[in-house]
């Protein structure tokens, strides 16, 4: 009987000393706040060499290299995502994109500033490019098939984007604007699937 007492408080010892990081509920969320701001901010180093870069490419945008200028614009988001810089570069990028009539590709391109840069400083003027990508596409704007081809009409797509641009920001300027061209986009069309006007609480 001594002896399994003592086989069963030496097992128990051993899983206490083991079991004893898992258990303290000091430690639970420390190794992961950890991980979660080493995954959310860039390095110094980084952000010194995207907003270099970022200069290169704004000069030459200025210098009316337009080609030139969005190559170093999707060369900054890939390389350097988390930096500041990415999210001027984005948006330059998607005011190219709109330049060239791409309003969807724009569009999405915005939207992943308000994720992945959600203190962007120019968080306005993103959502006055969405805004302006939207209304492209419901005022009839069209895509290119094989660059050649005009598209089809979008208005399903704008009223998407305009219900998005409610979600982003419900409180800006441009969500009763986005509502009311919802109802337009919806009463022209008369079509069942498209949303419909929803009442932010």
């Amino acid at each position: 009987m001594q002896h399994t007492t003592a086989t069963i408080l030496a097992i128990w010892l051993i899983l206490a000393t083991s079991l004893h990081a898992q258990l303290n509920p000091l430690e639970w969320f420390a190794a992961k706040t950890k991980d979660l701001v080493e995954l959310n901010i860039a390095s110094a180093a980084q952000e010194s060499e995207a907003s270099a870069l970022l200069e290169t490419a704004k000069a030459k945008l200025a210098a009316g290299s337009t080609g030139s200028a969005d190559r170093s614009f999707k060369k900054i988001i890939k390389k350097y995502p988390k930096t500041a810089a990415s999210g001027d570069a984005r948006f330059l990028h998607s005011q190219i994109l709109m330049g060239k009539g791409r309003w969807d590709k724009a569009f999405v391109s915005l939207q992943e500033i308000i994720f992945k840069h959600p203190n962007y400083e120019n968080f306005n003027q993103v959502l006055s490019a969405q805004f302006d990508c939207a209304t492209a596409l419901m005022e009839g704007a069209r895509g290119r098939i094989l660059w050649i081809i005009p598209g089809f009409e979008q208005p399903d797509k704008a009223a998407r984007q305009f219900e998005q641009i409610v979600r982003n920001a419900p409180y800006s300027d441009y969500a009763p604007l986005a509502l009311m061209n919802i109802a337009i986009v919806s009463g022209q069309n008369e079509d069942p699937k498209m949303p419909s006007m929803r009442l932010i609480v």
